[in-house]
């Protein structure tokens, strides 16, 4: 689990994105953070920037004069901001950005400009998480103040076992008490080769499921929280999200890769799905060396990199 010093919030200045920006402060505030406010104005393609000319300076500056202006909103706090607006395409301007400032965990809003359904995830939010090598906390735009019912997804990977442990240190932070740990039971399409019935082969992954839970909350050091186990079979991604509606979550914390992460190569395909269907805020634990290692080999491959 990383340890969380700088973070990095992004903000396209909307009414959304105001949740995202106020968790960002108070996140900083309760890790004594350093906090960096991007706001990127998307590049345009060669006609149009060059219409644009004198024009682009004055968009900038009027932004730079709304984002000073909504820091100045922001709950009086003894976090220094910085803050920067820049050019170009948003998600790659944020990466580099994330990048450049060695950031430990980017924020931003699950919905922009334009976001009208409050529950999903808009196309920003979900290409960050898709790349970000750094945590990742989506927000919901209707999101105030603490988080008091945070869930965490199990499936006894060794990052679902940082995303317990990273559970733990947000609700310790933010004096929670109790955890719900959320496991899908989910059968493989080849259960049958081991000859048992459904119903057998679910009681089998049940009772494993129950037992390597408590090997995971021993080994992630929850006993001063109380947990609720939580089981139920089907698709991950959707069960996970039907789960952390049934237990009126307003934080899921998963990790980017479970037991197949060779699936993606930046965000596991049950992250992945679960981005899109979660209607909770989302913190999604990663491990930066993964990531990095899988884009070499991804570069290697394709003779951008050499050893």
């Amino acid at each position: 689990m990383n340890p969380i010093a700088r973070i990095l919030a992004a903000t396209d200045l909307s009414d959304n994105s105001m949740a995202a920006l106020h968790t960002s402060v108070l996140l900083a505030e309760l890790y004594q953070a350093e906090l960096h406010i991007v706001t990127v104005i998307p590049s345009q393609n060669g006609k149009t920037e060059d219409l644009l000319g004198q024009a682009r300076k004055k968009i900038e500056a009027r932004a730079a004069d709304e984002l000073a202006k909504v820091c100045a909103r922001l709950k009086k706090s003894p976090v220094k901001i910085q803050t920067r607006v820049v050019t170009g395409e948003v998600v790659q301007t944020v990466l580099q950005l994330a990048n450049d400032l060695k950031i430990d965990l980017t924020v931003a809003g699950t919905r922009g400009l334009g976001g009208k359904d409050l529950g999903s995830i808009g196309g920003v939010a979900e290409r960050l998480a898709h790349s970000a090598a750094t945590d990742i906390l989506l927000v919901r735009p209707d999101h105030s103040d603490l988080f008091s019912k945070i869930c965490v997804a199990v499936d006894f990977s060794e990052l679902s076992v940082m995303a317990l442990k990273r559970a733990a240190e947000i609700a310790h932070l933010m004096k929670v008490t109790e955890l719900k740990l959320l496991h899908v039971l989910h059968l493989p399409d080849e259960y049958w080769l081991t000859g048992l019935s459904e119903k057998e082969s679910l009681d089998k992954l049940s009772g494993f499921a129950r037992q390597h839970m408590q090997e995971a909350v021993a080994g992630a050091g929850l006993k001063s929280f109380k947990t609720v186990e939580c089981y139920e079979e089907g698709k991950p991604a959707e069960t996970l999200a039907r789960m952390a509606v049934a237990q009126k979550a307003d934080l899921l914390v998963m990790g980017s890769h479970g037991g197949t992460a060779a699936s993606s190569a930046v965000v596991g395909s049950v992250a992945a799905k679960t981005i899109r269907a979660i209607p909770a805020s989302l913190w999604i634990e990663t491990d930066p060396k993964f990531k990095l290692g899988f884009l070499r080999a991804l570069g290697k491959l394709m003779g951008l990199v050499n050893d």
